[in-house]
């Protein structure tokens, strides 16, 4: 059994007086068609007070269910619904009391619709029961007075009673309308709830794409600064040594002074190539990179020949993306220009090797070597020296890992192990490439 349940509702526009339900229309014919029967054709039989009664009547049943709608809606609270019931059933009998035609008791097939509507379907069953049962009292009493054929009394009860079906049947349906009324005004609701929400979250994501674009800003960033370190940092450490060097021996030995100024220029030249070849990558989305190329020539970069390094690759390196031999690449040329600057040594070694689990590089030398002490508490106030920080970001990237150890005899040793699942998280390899 459906009964309603009373929410908070609060008056709406005057509009809504006019707004008829589809509950209304019956109600409303059967008021007009009382009116016209006492009004118009009975009006010389009825005293006034009679006419005027029957008029009111028909006119508060009428206000009251506006004024209800207008207030509430569907969703008058229990008491009152109770109480308006009751109201109904008064004027009603009132109006029936002063019938003499008998087309007042009509009025009594609203009560079944309004116990239906109010208080559910098990109570509009009951009040069409008692409706019924009171009408055939009523116009038995009546037929026996006036001596009516039993068989127009039968006949008045089978309309009466196709009346009340009739009456549940459109209860039934007003029922369902308001139902659908209301799940509707339920889905625009949500709707206008979804709506909103869309809009913040429209507004959102407006704030998270600009803190996106910043954080991408400063990404980009951060990768030209280790760009500009990694390369440029190699050619001008390397340039810088041969110019000292070309001043030292300006005076003792003008040809090897003359070499070294050479050999600065070419590899200025070469670090302006490099310049050129990473733009131009950069633009054409296009290019090659051959790791044992890049390291052979990494190591002639050497000043005269100190040191002497020796590279060693083993296993085949296109088998790993791009990316991961880019790293491989900067880990390389970041741990031989710190040998270059720093540790005063005669050899140094670059070994790679590529298997089917990871890629590990080695860096080595035999020179002075760092104090371990010092070097961690400067990784850990993250005060190391800016290539190393960067390559760290690099290897991490692609979650490998990054060690630099003081070799036990003497020198350096820095280690690069990548792993081959690296490769699924890498870019494409010609979209890595020329990001570098």
């Amino acid at each position: 059994m459906h009964i309603p349940v009373p929410l908070p509702a609060a008056p709406v526009s005057w509009q809504r007086w006019l707004v008829p339900r589809s509950s209304d229309w019956m109600p409303a014919f059967l008021y007009v068609g009382v009116l016209l029967d006492y009004v118009v054709l009975h009006h010389s039989t009825l005293y006034r007070w009679q006419t005027l009664l029957v008029v009111g009547a028909l006119a508060v049943l009428a206000g009251l269910e506006r004024w209800e709608h207008w207030r509430y809606g569907e969703q008058a609270p229990m008491r009152l619904r109770q109480l308006m019931f009751a109201i109904n059933l008064l004027l009603i009998e009132v109006v029936a009391q002063i019938s003499f035609t008998g087309i007042g008791s009509f009025l009594y097939l609203i009560l079944p619709l309004k116990a239906w509507l109010a208080f559910g379907r098990g109570a509009g069953y009951m009040t069409a029961a008692g409706v019924m049962a009171l009408y055939v009292a009523k116009t038995g009493l009546a037929a026996t007075q006036l001596e009516v054929p039993i068989e127009q009394l039968i006949s008045g009860c089978i309309m009466f009673g196709t009346a009340i079906a009739f009456v549940l049947t459109i209860s039934h349906l007003a029922t369902r309308d308001r139902l659908d009324r209301e799940r509707a005004e339920q889905l625009l609701d949500l709707v206008a709830r979804s709506h909103r929400d869309l809009e913040r979250s429209h507004d959102e994501l407006a704030v998270y794409a600009a803190q996106v674009a910043d954080l991408a800003a400063v990404a980009e960033r951060n990768r030209v600064a280790r760009d500009i370190h990694d390369s440029l940092g190699h050619y001008l450490t390397a340039i810088t040594i041969q110019l000292e060097k070309a001043l030292a021996f300006h005076e003792k030995d003008r040809q090897e002074s003359q070499r070294s100024v050479q050999t600065s220029r070419r590899l200025a030249q070469e670090a302006l190539t490099d310049v050129r070849h990473s733009v131009g990558l950069l633009r054409s989305q296009h290019g090659s990179f051959s790791l044992a190329s890049m390291l052979h020539d990494l190591a002639a970069y050497g000043i005269d020949g100190q040191p002497n390094v020796a590279v060693h690759i083993a296993g085949e390196e296109t088998a790993y993306t791009l990316e991961l031999r880019m790293v491989l690449y900067r880990a390389a040329q970041e741990g031989l220009t710190n040998i270059r600057r720093h540790a005063q040594a005669q050899h140094a070694w670059v070994d790679v090797r590529f298997d089917d689990t990871c890629a590990t590089l080695t860096v080595s030398d035999d020179g002075v070597g760092f104090d371990p002490v010092r070097y961690e508490a400067a990784t850990r106030d993250q005060t190391a020296g800016y290539g190393i920080q960067g390559l760290r970001e690099r290897v991490a990237l692609i979650g490998g890992s990054l060690e630099i150890v003081r070799a036990h005899d003497c020198g350096t040793l820095l280690t690069v192990v990548l792993p081959s699942a690296a490769a699924g998280r890498a870019q494409p390899a010609e979209a890595a490439w020329a990001t570098r």
